[in-house]
């Protein structure tokens, strides 16, 4: 009776208030086949599941569970990324088992830097906000340059990156950057992240330097955002 009636107001939603897209919330409370059973049961344009864990077995689990029906957040990202930004250490970027879903499910990966819990929207005072502006400047050089389905948190587009990451967007779409881009990192280290993705961009994040040109006969590669 309640799985019925969750899909009868899932379908309200769809049919008579125009909703196409679905965010399920903590979903590490349920199995992902009743994730499977209400969209199979509304077809939504877009699922996305708040899968709050960062363990690859345990993602990939739900992940099959929901017959991979769903989109997840990319919390092993979100939080190896935003430490990586904080310390200029990339060496955690690497990590490929409590780290990025860039790694071993791309295509199902949800980016992002903040959101309402993170950046403590809530009426309790929990924040874990992802950093000052310029760190919050290179965590979308992140997520909008790499493959996955960014998300860019409301509070940053209305505010000071919101030049950034229009940037960043239209680099994104000139250069056709999709969950299914090719990747190769280059650079994961202190001090230095770097890779190319596809084979028109190339991005790096730390203080120091690096050139996509060098070792090149001429320059084939030039500066798009900084």
């Amino acid at each position: 009776r309640i799985q019925d009636d969750i899909i009868e107001w899932l379908r309200w939603l769809r049919t008579d208030l125009g909703f196409d897209a679905f965010r399920f919330d903590n979903t590490k409370g349920y199995d992902g086949r009743f994730t499977e059973m209400f969209v199979a049961a509304t077809d939504p344009r877009y699922v996305v599941s708040e899968y709050y864990d960062s363990n690859r077995n345990l993602v990939s689990s739900w992940l099959n569970s929901s017959n991979r029906s769903s989109t997840v957040f990319d919390f092993g990202l979100r939080y190896k990324l935003k430490e990586s930004v904080k310390w200029d250490d990339y060496r955690m970027m690497m990590d490929e088992w409590m780290g990025p879903m860039l790694w071993y499910d791309k295509e199902l990966a949800v980016s992002f830097t903040d959101n309402h819990d993170t950046a403590g929207d809530h009426h309790f005072d929990v924040s874990d906000h992802f950093g000052s502006t310029n760190q919050i400047a290179a965590g979308y050089a992140m997520i909008l340059s790499h493959p996955s389905r960014p998300c860019i948190f409301w509070r940053d587009w209305m505010g000071k990156n919101r030049g950034i990451i229009q940037q960043l967007l239209e680099v994104r779409k000139r250069n056709e950057i999709s969950p299914k881009s090719d990747w190769r990192v280059v650079h994961g280290k202190i001090g230095l992240y770097a890779a190319f993705i596809g084979d028109k961009l190339a991005m790096k994040l730390g203080a120091d330097d690096w050139d996509p040109n060098q070792g090149l006969p001429k320059i084939e590669w030039k500066l798009a955002v900084s």
